[in-house]
């Protein structure tokens, strides 16, 4: 794939010569070949800031110092980083930084991992040479899984500077003034905020540290274990730190991952559902009546038995599985062989919806792979992007990152399709230079006439790419004969701000399309996919960086277990659990899930296997139970939302008598007598690689297809892309008495019943609540915590606070997905005020 050339310089560091692209800076020059200058407030990952003054270099026959984290490198320069000038320099700026700094290091949380404690002893500095009286701060003990103490801080502004450069957030900054300057919230106010640690993380002392984390173990008694986190599709690194198994921190390191050295709330703090008390430990079996433990070989064969006598009963339709996104991908390359080609069976369905495979079906159909087109560390250089149906902030926080950081230091157009506005529009208002978003608000089930809308636009005035089209693509009649019947299914008001979204969309240079989840069904998320397809396609905004489609996969596997061929086409959870209520199901195979079984289900199903980390609804009543390990328990691999395949490191032994979902499937297999190239993940892998072309030849770490960062730079695997026109979909009756579209709102802190199991999530999970639009609840005369009751179609009424808001769109009401109390696609609901008694 093409490169954009770039212009390099040549200079010289403590006489070696080193070649840098032109703008980068002294230190990076340095960093770059190896050379190590001390600093204190330099972080990759923020923009230069100057404060400690430890960075200052020379050039060499100049007397002038010059702080190398900011001072760009030029062509011919000879730098020096240790003369005795600046040896001094660096000797007095750590005896004014120890001034107001407690000389309590045993004592202290960071003591081994202090970056001012190592050049204390580095410069051979005992203590302060001046007489200074200590101001004190008073610290913050009462924020949820931060801890705050200005007494050690330095004023790096490392804190400030990352929760706001990336993260987007600002909670932190310089108070007061002089001498009595200390980082805090305004009023010192206990934190509210995204508690994702960046500015624990960030911090070079112990001024900021975690409760969660065990500190009186050294760094110097840990393990390093690197291994993807099992939360959401970005597939962050974890650098777990442990002592014997059990976990005492977790960082990440900015060159491995996608993630830049960042994590959110659930990678840094949402591991502890490992050592769960309600974690399952032995295998059992039900014996009259009653769940006993037994042995895994007694267990394994009842399975193996029951499975064959209802298969040779009732064929092998009568057998299905439910499974999690969460397994690797060689535990799906096993399953697939146990249920598609020892069982029979196609009754395989994943997660509640299909939506991950709605997305990825769309794509395959019109591009060649079921997959996102480009790479996460894209986004921050793309000139447009386009949000549809999701709230990064919540589901992908660290997509998030990558969109604020577009936005603030690339000027990014921000695009939003969905019933709500998001928070990344703060990042357009408080960023001066930044265009303005575009919200495109409506209900559920209209993105499709929206995105149909700017097909339609860009086709009537021109603004389609005819050389892209032309020399890659087949189809473009088809849609061109759409192109009326597209606008005319918008209203006047929806049309204006449609123009205004193609024209950015199309105008800009690089644009990106990030579809998540959405509250939509498998049907409708496949065509959402096939018209951001389509839109792209006819801007050319495919197969080139920082152009192309994101799809948001849930869960940290969600594209293994579709790259694996383990899903069946059109079935969903409801299908399923309808088939074993009508008694047309007598096997059911849960694997990670959790669903509400009917009685009549219950009822049918002769055979309910549980195979889980926890005691679930679901376990209670299975015939067999089978205990599974954590991630930290297990090999294999995940394979990411863009298309990285990264490798799980256990650091630890299988908790009691679990066993990696691997071998469970491995001895069922075994049983039923079913020839495999190896029993080991790792030659499972390399079986992967020669039965699904993208995975040959791929390490650990890369993308597939091998060198691709991102998709279709050389052209598409069918020969040209397709243009496949959506129909216009048809609009739902709304029933008199139900005005809201009730959707799940997602949130932070939620992600399955993993998060529910981390008692450091739970701390500042916030409280359901019902958020509707300002204008609605004026009309229903509804305050802001005001209690309302929720009425829907199906189900029973239920009661909840009200939060008033400006970022739903009009008759929107959301509940948090962790309520459980709608299904994910949206539903119709009234809201009402309680009467007074």
């Amino acid at each position: 794939m093409a490169e954009t050339t770039k212009q390099m310089i040549k200079l010289t560091i403590d006489s070696i010569q080193v070649e840098i692209e032109r703008g980068k800076t002294i230190l990076e020059a340095a960093q770059a070949a190896g050379i190590r200058i001390p600093t204190l407030c330099d972080d990759r990952r923020l923009i230069p800031f100057g404060a400690c003054r430890i960075c200052m270099v020379q050039e060499k026959g100049k007397t002038d110092l010059l702080p190398s984290c900011f001072t760009p490198a030029k062509n011919g320069m000879d730098i020096l980083t240790h003369s005795p000038q600046i040896m001094e320099s660096r000797r007095i700026q750590l005896q004014l930084i120890l001034l107001n700094h407690p000389m309590t290091c045993p004592r202290c949380e960071k003591e081994g991992e202090c970056d001012l404690q190592n050049l204390v002893y580095e410069y051979g500095l005992n203590d302060t040479q001046y007489p200074w009286d200590l101001i004190t701060f008073p610290p913050d003990d009462d924020s949820p899984l931060l801890q705050r103490d200005g007494n050690k801080c330095i004023l790096c502004g490392r804190c400030v500077r990352i929760c706001d450069e990336v993260q987007g957030v600002g909670e932190l900054s310089f108070t007061r003034r002089g001498i009595h300057t200390l980082i805090d919230t305004d009023f010192h106010r206990p934190l509210q905020c995204e508690f994702c640690g960046q500015c624990f993380d960030t911090c070079p002392v112990g001024a900021i540290t975690s409760n969660c984390f065990d500190h009186k173990t050294k760094s110097w008694e840990l393990k390093e274990t690197t291994t993807p986190c099992p939360y959401c599709g970005c597939g962050c690194l974890l650098a777990i730190g442990s002592k014997e198994g059990a976990i005492k921190r977790i960082s990440s390191h900015h060159d491995q991952g996608p993630n830049d050295g960042n994590l959110c709330v659930r990678g840094r703090f949402g591991w502890d559902f490992i050592d769960h008390p309600e974690r399952l430990k032995s295998p059992m079996l039900r014996v009259n009546g009653k769940l006993e433990k037994v042995s895994w070989e007694e267990a394994l064969r009842f399975v193996n038995q029951r499975l064959e006598e209802i298969k040779d009963r009732d064929g092998a339709g009568s057998i299905g599985a439910m499974i999690s996104s969460r397994l690797t991908n060689e535990e799906y390359f096993l399953l697939k062989k146990l249920f598609k080609e020892a069982i029979g069976t196609e009754q395989i369905v994943l997660n509640g919806d299909g939506g991950d495979q709605g997305l990825t079906r769309g794509i395959l159909r019109t591009l060649g792979f079921p997959s996102s087109t480009n790479s996460i560390k894209e986004i921050r250089n793309a000139d447009c992007i386009f949000v549809i149906g999701a709230d990064p902030a919540q589901t992908h926080p660290i997509i998030k990152n990558e969109i604020h950081l577009a936005i603030r230091r690339n000027r990014t157009q921000l695009i939003l399709l969905g019933n709500h506005d998001i928070d990344l529009s703060r990042s357009t208002q408080v960023s001066p230079l930044s265009p303005s978003s575009i919200p495109l608000l409506t209900h559920p089930g209209r993105e499709v006439s929206f995105l149909n809308g700017m097909i339609g636009f860009i086709l009537k005035e021109g603004l389609e790419n005819n050389g892209f089209i032309g020399a890659k693509t087949e189809g473009i009649e088809l849609l061109k004969a759409k192109q009326e019947e597209y606008l005319d299914a918008l209203s006047e008001e929806e049309r204006s701000s449609v123009e205004k979204a193609s024209r950015a969309y199309v105008q800009s240079k690089r644009s990106m399309i990030l579809i998540g989840p959405g509250p939509w069904s498998q049907s409708t998320s496949e065509e959402i996919a096939i018209a951001a397809s389509n839109l792209a396609l006819l801007a050319g905004h495919i197969g080139k960086e920082s152009s192309g489609i994101l799809l948001l996969l849930e869960k940290c596997n969600s594209q293994g277990a579709i790259d694996m061929g383990i899903l069946s086409d059109g079935l969903g959870v409801e299908t399923l659990l309808k088939k074993a209520g009508d008694g047309n199901l007598k096997a059911l195979y849960l694997i990670g899930k959790d669903p509400k079984l009917s009685s009549e289900a219950l009822k049918n199903l002769e055979l309910l296997v549980v195979q889980d980390l926890f005691v679930t609804n679901a376990a209670k009543e299975a015939h067999v139970i089978f205990p599974v390990c954590s991630f930290t328990e297990k090999s294999g691999t995940y394979t990411n939302l863009e298309r990285r395949v990264q490798t799980l490191h256990p650091l630890r032994q299988p908790e009691g008598q679990s066993k990696p979902d691997f071998e469970i499937f491995l001895h069922l297999l075994q049983l039923m007598e079913v020839p495999l190239s190896g029993e080991t993940p790792e030659a499972i892998f390399q079986e992967i690689g020669k039965t699904i072309s993208q995975y040959q030849s791929i390490h650990d770490g890369e993308q597939w297809p091998k060198g691709s960062e991102y998709l279709y730079g050389e052209g598409f695997p069918t020969g040209r892309a397709k243009f496949i026109p959506v129909a216009q979909p048809q609009s739902e009756s709304q029933p008199e008495k139900y005005p809201f579209s009730l959707v799940q709102a997602p949130s932070l802190f939620y992600s399955g019943k993993l998060s529910l199991k981390s008692e450091n999530l739970k701390k500042v999970m916030k409280k359901p609540c019902l958020e509707m639009n300002i204008e609605d609840a004026q009309s229903l005369k509804i305050e802001n915590g005001e209690t309302v009751q929720i009425s829907t179609q199906e189900g029973e009424p239920f009661k909840m606070s009200v939060e008033v808001s400006s970022r739903p769109a009009r008759y929107i009401a959301a509940i948090p997905s962790s309520s459980s109390l709608i299904g994910k696609k949206a539903c119709w609901a009234k809201v009402e005020k309680l009467k007074k008694t």
